[in-house]
């Protein structure tokens, strides 16, 4: 091979691994913006709200029913169920009678399906 095709193949070669390079420095400098917009449009969280009390219900026996009342309002129930006294424990009417307390929907909603069961 002669001197001028060896320095043409050279310079090829030279050009081909410059640009093998200079796409793999664009590839990390666009990695590298794509992290700073990340961080840039990442906001701080939300402060939490402050959470309200849970509301209260009180499960007692009305007629031989169970029934449940808002522990704000206990004059007149806010659901009748179809859940007979008779068909409870002895513990569980007793409990009943003096009125449990369910703290928040889920409580209420987890007692009233042990005593439908």
């Amino acid at each position: 091979m002669t001197s001028a095709k060896k320095i043409t193949v050279s310079a090829c070669a030279l050009f081909i691994m410059l640009g093998f390079m200079a796409g793999g420095v664009s590839e990390l400098w666009e990695y590298e913006n794509e992290a700073t917009n990340i961080a840039e449009v990442s906001a701080p969280l939300p402060e939490p709200e402050e959470t309200k009390p849970e509301e209260k219900y009180i499960l007692k026996i009305l007629d031989g029913i169970v029934v449940v009342f808002n522990e704000s309002d206990m004059t007149r129930p806010i659901i009748v169920t179809d859940i007979y006294a008779g068909t409870l424990r002895h513990f569980d009417r007793e409990q009943l009678s003096e009125g449990i307390v369910a703290n928040g929907e889920f409580e209420l909603q987890t007692l009233l399906e042990d005593f439908s069961s």
